[in-house]
This record gives structure tokens, C-alpha cells and sequence, in this order.
């Protein structure tokens, strides 16, 4: 987990901004769903570990855009995302939009997204 999180709002929001660029993008959405779809009794997850492949699949796109704003690639997505949040609320909202992407619940906290499968 990254230590104290230094970013200003102008950074932060270009953060998220190419976050959600990568997110939203139609094939990685198509893998999101065929993802989401195996998982069994149509349960709604509740961490990135809970979907066997999000947490590789979602590391894809954060790492890379981690490492331009001077973060670890090999953090989590909650450990760059909460403090960023704590320090600049007021971009609530992408945040959110990003976990819905991910078919996450809204304002989940799990600093434990295991890349690993």
C-alpha cells in the first residue's frame, strides 16, 4: 500500500479521467461481462477478488496509468483510490463510476485486491 498519497486535484481528476478511458472501453467491458457472467449463483461481488479474472483483467489498465502519475503499478486500485478520495472528495463521483464499470458495488473499500489466481 502506497504511503501518504501526494496528488493534486488537477492530476488526480487526469488520473481518473484516463481510468475511466480504460474502463470503459468497449473490449475491455465485453471481458468485464463475460467475467461477471461466470460467476456462480449470479451473486453481485463485492471485491475485484471476487470475480475469478477482474483482478488481473483491471490491473491491465490501472498499472500502467499509476505508473504515470509517479504511483506503484503493483498497488491496488483501493490503495491509490482511497486516499486520493480522502484528500480530494469532490471527485466522488468518478470513483464511483469507476467500481460500476469494474460491476463492483459503489464506494466498496478493499485494500486486498489480490492479483494473483
Amino acid at each position: 500500500m502506497s504511503a501518504a498519497i501526494s496528488i493534486s486535484k488537477a492530476r488526480a481528476d487526469a488520473m481518473l479521467v484516463e481510468l475511466l478511458q480504460g474502463f470503459k472501453a468497449g473490449s475491455f467491458q465485453k471481458k468485464v461481462e463475460q467475467l461477471a457472467s461466470k460467476v456462480e449463483g449470479n451473486v453481485r461481488p463485492k471485491e475485484l477478488k471476487d470475480v475469478p479474472g477482474l483482478p488481473r483483467l483491471a490491473k491491465r489498465v490501472y498499472a500502467e496509468v499509476f505508473q504515470r502519475y509517479g504511483f506503484s503499478g503493483d498497488d491496488s486500485l483501493s490503495a491509490v483510490l482511497d486516499p486520493v478520495l480522502k484528500t480530494h472528495p469532490q471527485l466522488n463521483s468518478q470513483v464511483e463510476e469507476i467500481w460500476q464499470l469494474l460491476r463492483l458495488p459503489v464506494g466498496q473499500k478493499n485494500g486486498n485486491e489480490s492479483t494473483s489466481e
